[in-house]
């Protein structure tokens, strides 16, 4: 049996006090914690020191920006933002928190965990990624703002500086926008994503407008669907549109064959799950009208 190994324990109560400690060697963030115990265990490293990030002011807010969009902070946890987030405009990411893991993880995970971990099969990222987020980093020398798509690099690593760490989320105004995000699992409940998709965009009429796809697990980082959104953009959501845009997101997604699935098995989910989104969302639409 592994155990956790000795680790050293920090609580800042500034950005700059925890950004000294982060840029420490074996520094680690801790946020909510749901995958430090795993990490500890796995993780053949000496002098091990979590940075408990709780200590820091207003990192736990949800905020109305001037523009109208939303600042999200780095510690508010998934399970919230399932709860709150009920504007149409949010309904991808809503429904992307509520998919994720069980109700005590969702409690506990954290958005800037998420985004930190970095995991090529989250739920949380595709659907940020269909609003077209902002990440905000910060350290005792600077503030950034980065695309949430400019700052995944692989399976576990953001562009990133030593002693930064993501403080906030920005989602940019999405009003008249709809979405939705399906993923599959190997069993119900409680499981990583085989493959899913993130959908956003907005009607003109009955085109569609400034459509974004995203997907999980088929990739190295989740992934935009450039193929899909060419097809929707501007078009009618018919059958045949959403035929072609299925085809296209397949083609997009770079998936490997591994323990829990193959590579075409994967495919072929995406052309499942996103046929599936765009019918409901075009159903939506119908009987709003």
């Amino acid at each position: 049996m592994k155990h956790i190994r000795p680790f050293f324990y920090e609580e800042p109560s500034s950005v700059p006090e925890a950004s000294a400690m982060l840029s420490a060697p074996g520094a680690l963030a801790l946020a909510g914690g749901t995958d430090i115990t795993v990490m500890l265990r796995r993780k053949p490293m000496d002098d091990v020191m979590l940075v408990n990030l709780k200590k820091i002011p207003g990192l736990d807010s949800i905020q109305k920006l001037e523009d109208g969009g939303l600042r999200l902070g780095a510690l508010v946890t998934v399970g919230h933002m399932g709860r709150v987030l009920t504007a149409p405009e949010h309904a991808v990411l809503r429904i992307a928190c509520n998919s994720l893991g069980t109700p005590a993880v969702r409690n506990l995970a954290t958005l800037g965990g998420n985004v930190g971990r970095a995991s090529p099969a989250s739920d949380v990222i595709p659907a940020l990624l269909s609003l077209d987020a902002v990440v905000i980093l910060e350290s005792a020398r600077e503030s950034r703002r980065v695309p949430l798509g400019q700052l995944l690099q692989g399976p576990g690593r953001l562009d990133s500086r030593p002693g930064e760490f993501i403080t906030a989320v920005e989602l940019p105004p999405h009003a008249g926008r709809v979405g939705a995000y399906w993923k599959a699992g190997r069993i119900r409940g409680a499981d990583c994503a085989l493959a899913g998709v993130g959908v956003s965009f907005c009607w003109d009429g009955e085109a569609v407008t400034e459509p974004r796809v995203a997907m999980p697990s088929v990739g190295p980082t989740c992934l935009r669907s450039a193929g899909a959104e060419n097809v929707l953009r501007g078009a009618r959501l018919d059958e045949e549109t959403i035929r072609a845009a299925a085809e296209a997101a397949a083609r997009d997604a770079r998936p490997i064959t591994d323990l829990r699935a193959s590579a075409a098995y994967r495919k072929e989910l995406v052309r499942g799950l996103l046929t599936k989104t765009l019918r409901s969302l075009a159903a939506q639409e119908r009987r709003s009208c």
